[in-house]
C-alpha cells in the first residue's frame, strides 16, 4: 500500500467558496480590538462547500481567507461589526 493512501484526501482542496459567521463577536474582544490590543476575534464559521462549522480566527471589516479543516477548502469570510470605543 502506498504511503499516500494512508492519509486521509480532502476533497475540496484548492477550491474557493464563501464562507459565513455565526453569532455575534464578544463585547470584551470588539473593546480590546477598539483600543489596538488585538487584532482579530475567534468565531464560528461555516463552510460553503462542506457546511461543517468550526471556530476560527477572524479580522474585523476585512475579507479574511480560512481553511476548513474537514474538507480542505479556502472560505472568504468577512465580520462586518463596527468597532468603536467610548470613554
Amino acid at each position: 500500500m502506498p504511503l499516500f493512501d494512508v492519509f486521509k484526501r480532502k476533497k475540496n482542496v484548492g477550491k474557493i467558496f464563501i464562507g459565513s459567521t455565526v453569532g455575534i463577536p464578544p463585547s470584551f474582544d470588539m473593546r480590546n480590538i477598539a483600543m489596538g490590543i488585538q487584532k482579530t476575534v475567534v468565531m464560528r464559521v461555516i463552510c460553503g462547500g462542506c457546511e461543517k462549522e468550526w471556530k476560527d480566527a477572524i479580522v474585523p471589516n476585512q475579507e479574511t481567507t480560512v481553511t476548513c479543516p474537514h474538507c480542505g477548502g479556502k472560505n472568504k469570510v468577512t465580520l462586518h461589526a463596527k468597532v468603536f470605543f467610548v470613554k
